[in-house]
């Protein structure tokens, strides 16, 4: 599974009013991108951060709601949490604060 990176970006940028849902998104996206990751948890990475930028939204197009979304990222770092590097939380964090 690939993660279309350009619609990842247009998602990230189009996200406003929620820090906790970019913050899960992009520390998914900095953990799929480590080369030091094994393969089954860049796959589930990946999995949620194709959900996340999938443009049908079973919700609907509000970008108010985004409780599903922060719902699979929630749970997709749960289950990868021993692979989540400081280094990862640092980057997403970094780019939070790039955002404000």
């Amino acid at each position: 599974m690939d993660v279309n990176i350009e619609a990842f970006w247009k998602k990230v940028k189009s996200v406003k009013n929620s820090n906790r849902l970019i913050i899960a998104a992009l520390t998914l996206f900095y953990v799929m991108c480590d080369g030091d990751i094994p393969v089954w948890v860049k796959a589930l990475c990946s999995s949620a951060l194709i959900y996340f930028i999938n443009p049908w939204d079973p919700f609907g197009p509000d970008p108010i709601i985004y409780a599903d979304d922060i719902a699979i990222l929630a749970a997709a770092l749960s289950s990868i949490s021993k692979h989540i590097k400081s280094s990862h939380k640092a980057q997403a964090k970094r780019h939070i604060k790039k955002r404000t």
